[in-house]
């Protein structure tokens, strides 16, 4: 199974996926920074938004080998089947 995912803006330090039973889970938070200098004034504004989306999978997933790499704003993670009895819950590291 695969699923791709576009969070641009996303720092990937700021992305936890993990899979329970056969819920796909990602959390992460955006932080944005705004800086405007004028003449007579500097100001920094800074944003954070949080989401969180859960995905039902159509059957489990060999969680120890999940992969999920960020690049260009697209996180994708790579989820090999397996036998519906296994279930565990396991935190994915991102490349």
């Amino acid at each position: 199974l695969i699923c791709k995912a576009e969070i641009p803006g996303l720092d990937p330090e700021d992305l936890d996926i993990s899979i329970t039973d056969d819920i796909l889970t990602i959390k992460g938070e955006i932080k944005k920074e705004f800086v405007k200098e004028r003449e007579n004034y500097h100001r920094m504004e800074r944003r954070y938004e949080s989401f969180s989306r859960s995905i039902q999978l159509p059957r489990k997933v060999m969680i120890e080998d999940v992969e999920a790499t960020y690049k260009e704003g697209i996180v994708t993670i790579i989820m090999p089947k397996c036998k519906p009895e296994m279930s565990q819950k396991v935190k994915i590291k991102i490349k």
